[in-house]
């Protein structure tokens, strides 16, 4: 009898969203999930970074769309 092979599992496709746009671009291109950080606590300096609005109109764009995640950076330091 031959040996089954285990089954491959289909990678994720992770986008990073620097606004808005972006993220609604990713997730036309078929980003399964989208990272994003907001105006005060975002690490990347050279993105827009997400308004508390403009989160809440990603997460409904994106669940609209079928991106299973959305992953909201935040960077805490005390």
């Amino acid at each position: 009898m031959p040996q089954q092979l285990p089954k491959i599992k289909k990678p994720e496709l992770l986008a990073p969203a620097g606004n808005l746009e972006k993220l609604k671009i990713a997730v036309h291109y078929g980003a399964d999930a989208v990272f994003l950080g907001g105006q005060e606590y975002g690490l990347r300096s050279n993105a827009d970074n997400f308004t508390m609005e403009e989160i809440k109109e990603g997460v409904e764009f994106a669940n609209r769309y079928g991106a299973k995640n959305l992953c909201y950076n935040k960077y805490h330091c005390t």
